[in-house]
């Protein structure tokens, strides 16, 4: 009896958790109506949903890097991820901030968003322009 409680907790909290990870992308989703700006950064193409009451964005790889970075990373059951690194995320943040912003923007954080499978949905980056 003592197990099943145990399975169950681990369960609720594993579901709740990737139910969090949606939610955040789905908030950006209906924040930006005419859907993700494409950005460029050293080679790697990036969807930035931008939520201009928050000052923040989602920044998530493309399709077909996020759909081959699953493949492999199921593969490996998870234990290589492929999300590439925060700096590269904050990078075409910055590349987006100077083509649709005006004034000096600066980024004031970066949080991970988790799949809750040990791999990234991408990055929330709360920015501040001046």
């Amino acid at each position: 009896m003592h197990n099943k409680k145990k399975i169950f907790l681990f369960l609720s909290i594993f579901i709740i958790s990737s139910c969090s990870s949606m939610q955040t992308a789905q908030q950006y989703d209906r924040a930006s109506p005419d859907g993700a700006v494409k950005v460029k950064f050293e080679g790697k193409s990036f969807n930035v949903f931008d939520d201009v009451d928050k000052s923040a964005s989602l920044l998530m790889e493309d399709l077909a890097t996020g759909m081959g970075k699953a493949f492999l990373e199921g593969l490996t059951f998870t234990i290589l991820d492929l999300t590439a690194s925060v700096s590269k995320f904050e990078g075409a943040m910055m590349v987006f901030l100077a083509e649709n912003k005006e004034g000096s923007c600066d980024i004031v954080r970066s949080n991970r968003i988790s799949d809750n499978l040990g791999g990234s949905m991408g990055y929330e980056i709360f920015y501040k322009c001046q």
